[in-house]
């Protein structure tokens, strides 16, 4: 499914939303990935907010990298070279997506308790 990188492990795509708003913002994200162990190649786009990197790291791993510059970065995606970024996301990344938005705005949102409920269509 995902391709194998010279050091055995899995290389996936991530796509992160960053806050970036000037050309800066962009070098302190190149600066930050660049040489870091696992990361093969980075995408920054600063008029769409969006940072691609290939990788051999975990999500979590390049997502603390990328906050570590003092920008928020929301993981919008991931995939490999068989599958489109954005194809692969579970239902805990989205959720912790959407927290991370929410807690991002400033606002203040309390949840008494969650309850997930998966049902297999029959036939």
């Amino acid at each position: 499914m995902a391709s194998k990188s010279g050091d055995g492990g899995t290389v996936c795509a991530l796509e992160f939303a960053v806050q970036m708003s000037c050309q800066s913002c962009v070098d302190a994200v190149h600066k930050t990935l660049k040489g870091v162990a696992g990361v093969q190649n980075v995408d920054v786009q600063l008029e769409n907010q969006m940072v691609l990197v290939q990788t051999t790291l975990p999500s979590q791993e390049v997502q603390a990298l990328l906050e570590s510059t003092g920008r928020q970065a929301v993981l919008k995606g991931m995939g490999s070279s068989q599958l489109p970024v954005g194809t692969i996301l579970t239902l805990m990344e989205h959720l912790m997506g959407v927290l991370r938005t929410l807690i991002g705005t400033g606002e203040i949102w309390a949840m008494s308790g969650l309850k997930l409920v998966a049902e297999l269509p029959s036939g």
